[in-house]
């Protein structure tokens, strides 16, 4: 590998969840204005690689992302607030080879408050349960 441990990379600005201590929510990134495929051809090897966002599971071509990430680097795992619980699991069905952090803060009706979004934490949990 290369002398890079470690990566964050953030896939896109758009997100699903209002969460009071990120306004990422706010200033969401153009779908045509992100990152291509064609740059993360070029990205260097890493040690470990984080797939972060916004929330990634909201990239169409997330699957592909993670084709050439997971080629580059010994560990990748995607940091999500688990709301897309079909789209997690289609992915990891496929792909048993890399990591998944699921984002949650206290118990439902506190993660629910402060994420912004209904049922938020029921359906990371459910996400997380699924996958494990």
């Amino acid at each position: 590998m290369t002398d890079i441990s470690f990566a964050s990379i953030i896939v896109t600005y758009r997100c699903n969840a209002k969460c009071h201590m990120c306004y990422r929510w706010k200033e969401p990134s153009e779908p045509k204005k992100e990152i291509d495929l064609e740059v993360f051809e070029k990205l260097l090897e890493m040690a470990t690689v984080n797939v972060t966002g916004g929330e990634p599971f909201l990239r169409n071509d997330l699957e592909d992302i993670i084709a050439i990430l997971r080629k580059k680097t010994n560990r990748l795992v995607i940091s999500s607030n688990g709301y897309f619980t079909d789209r997690i699991v289609d992915l990891f069905s496929k792909r048993q080879d890399i990591g998944l952090r699921i984002s949650l803060e206290g118990l439902p009706k506190a993660n629910d408050e402060l994420r912004g979004i209904k049922d938020g934490f029921d359906r990371g949990l459910r996400s997380l349960l699924t996958v494990a």
